[in-house]
């Protein structure tokens, strides 16, 4: 079946399309998540994330022949260091 099909299928509930729509993905997935994140666990986690924003929000999807360019927006970005939400943290100086 189509990427379209599996789309639709997907929208609908169907669990098992949604499978076939990210094996076909995952490897570019895993790849992108990696690059990004520059951590291999780090990766894993956002990919798990990834994939339950997209069940959730699979019908926005507005063109379902973008599946995997929209899939790849959806990896979160790589976290902030813990000290960066410290508006006036300085590093100590040598």
């Amino acid at each position: 079946m189509d990427q379209r099909g599996l789309v639709e299928r997907a929208r609908r509930g169907d669990h098992d399309a949604f499978a076939e729509l990210i094996r076909g993905s995952a490897v570019r997935l895993d790849a992108a998540a990696r690059l990004i994140l520059r951590d291999a666990e780090l990766a894993r986690d956002a990919i798990q994330e990834t994939l339950v924003h997209a069940w959730r929000d699979l019908p926005g999807l507005r063109d379902p022949d973008r599946f995997d360019a929209w899939l790849h927006r959806l990896v979160p970005p790589p976290p902030l260091p813990w000290h960066a939400s410290w508006p006036d943290w300085q590093p100590l100086k040598p």
